[in-house]
């Protein structure tokens, strides 16, 4: 599945979604416990049984679905979304103290052109 199948399937998935914004923020909050618990598993400052079977990605991934739902619910929609997203990575680039290698981007740049 392509990057651009599946930021649409989460922004359909997000337009659908039936609990209300405040339900929706608690359950980023929860989403949010549950990474915070999965990191400290891999710092060893929690047991491991403690965990999920989802650790760190997934709950990372959890975390991103709930949030996108609450810009959806607050009437986001995709374009708001990319320039959002270029608006605020660009800062972020910015307090970077190196420019970013290229040898990060070598899988994802097939992945991007499918968005354009």
């Amino acid at each position: 599945m392509s990057i651009k199948t599946t930021i649409k399937r989460a922004f359909a998935l997000s337009y659908h979604e039936r609990r209300p914004v405040e339900k929706q923020f608690i359950k980023l909050g929860e989403e949010v416990g549950e990474l915070a618990v999965e990191i400290q598993v891999q710092e060893g400052d929690t047991p491991v049984g403690k965990g999920s079977t989802d650790g760190i990605n997934g709950e990372c991934v959890d975390v991103m679905l709930m949030a996108l739902a609450i810009f959806v619910a607050n009437g986001g929609k995709k374009k708001e979304f990319i320039s959002r997203m270029e608006e605020k990575m660009d800062k972020w680039e910015s307090q970077m103290p190196t420019e970013i290698p290229e040898s990060i981007e070598f899988d994802i740049d097939k992945q991007l052109e499918e968005l354009s």
